[in-house]
């Protein structure tokens, strides 16, 4: 692995340990947090894949393409539907993050995803219940 990937696995490792509690932690009459942590792990399992993706960019700059879409999808399933300022906050930054990782695909440049997987670690938080993220 290369060094300079080394922090940003670490951060998705993290987001994968939180979200998996949360996911089995939520019942049916939390559903609205359900849903949140449901998101959460798809999150993180698709930064899982844009990290892999972007650790063997040169072999195929379609990998993170695909990585990045599925993480867009995911974003685009809770987008306007939290009621908590925290988790709008790492939407809009996820948003912003994949924009980017878009314009360097594009542009022929590998993708930062640091922004990536901060906003990712930031929006599982804000799930955590009694943290007051909503969707609905």
């Amino acid at each position: 692995m290369h060094p300079t990937m080394r922090p940003t696995v670490i951060t998705a490792a993290a987001l994968l340990a939180l979200a998996a509690p949360l996911a089995t932690a939520c019942s049916s009459s939390q559903g609205k947090t359900a849903t949140c942590a449901s998101v959460a792990g798809s999150i993180g399992a698709h930064l899982a894949s844009l990290e892999k993706a972007v650790a063997t960019y040169g072999n195929d700059p379609h990998d993170a393409a695909t990585a990045i879409r599925q993480l867009q999808s995911d974003i685009d399933e809770i987008a306007g539907k939290t009621g908590n300022a925290a988790a709008t906050k790492a939407i809009n930054e996820l948003s912003t993050g994949l924009d980017n990782a878009k314009d360097d695909l594009d542009n022929g440049v590998k993708p930062d995803i640091k922004p990536i997987a901060d906003a990712a670690a930031a929006f599982a938080k804000s799930c955590v219940p009694g943290s007051s993220a909503q969707t609905g």
